[in-house]
């Protein structure tokens, strides 16, 4: 099959209109295709499709090596374009590095930055930046929302559940799914909330990063993280 039509085939199974039965295998065989023809963004949408343990080892292990690559070069493909943007918004006396002292206007940038490149990696996203420090993407079900927040130097992301039903699926999808969230995106998530409102919940997981590193790296690094809880979630959501 040809690259386009191979191409068009990903993309219609990804909107749910593959009519035919594809199995894990077929799948992981598209992520490899992805990879040698630089669809990065399309492997990384298929990741969530193949669960834990359902390849042999060798095929793992490759499979994690094509996704790694595929996020990275995903990411860099924006670097020098971030890099770019955001130095217009910096103030002179600003250093484009965490270690200094704390202040609302890096986490504004930093926030800023992450929703501009997750927009970038998929135009179908639509990142709505709240009050300069929450992120959130809607995931296609009523009562939750794929988060991404920072608070003084810390940052989280998440699911957040307004409602008992929304409440149900997301504790459903965690007791069912643990594992597989762990080994797609290397966090595991925590159940905050509920004290004032039993119903509306929380599932936060912390993003550790260097402090160190420059501005337009670390948010390279969160933005990388919250694009791949995007994906996951948005898959495991939809089954539900």
């Amino acid at each position: 099959m040809n690259s386009e039509k191979q191409k068009k085939q990903i993309i219609k199974f990804l909107k749910g209109n593959e009519k035919k039965y594809v199995d894990v295998f077929c799948i992981y065989q598209w992520i490899d295709r992805c990879y040698f023809q630089k669809w990065w963004n399309l492997a990384l949408k298929l990741e969530p499709y193949i669960p834990p343990n359902s390849l042999k080892e060798q095929y793992h292990k490759r499979l994690e090596f094509l996704l790694a690559e595929c996020r990275k070069n995903s990411i860099s493909e924006y670097s020098k374009e971030i890099n770019e943007d955001m130095s217009v918004y910096l103030p002179l006396n600003i250093i484009t590095n965490v270690k200094q002292k704390e202040n609302h206007s890096i986490r504004e940038l930093i926030i800023e930055g992450i929703a501009r490149v997750v927009m970038k990696l998929d135009p179908t996203i639509h990142v709505n930046n709240y009050k300069g420090w929450v992120l959130r993407v809607a995931s296609g079900k009523a009562g939750l929302t794929i988060e991404s927040w920072m608070y003084k130097s810390l940052s989280f992301f998440g699911v957040t559940a307004s409602g008992r039903k929304a409440k149900d699926t997301i504790l459903s999808i965690l007791k069912t799914n643990n594992e597989f969230i762990i080994s797609s995106i290397g966090h595991s998530f925590s159940i905050k909330g509920g004290n004032k409102n039993p119903d509306s919940i929380w599932i936060e997981s912390e993003i550790i990063y260097d402090k160190n590193k420059q501005l337009v790296e670390i948010i390279e690094v969160l933005a990388s993280e919250y694009f791949s809880a995007i994906n996951l979630f948005s898959s495991l959501i939809k089954r539900y």
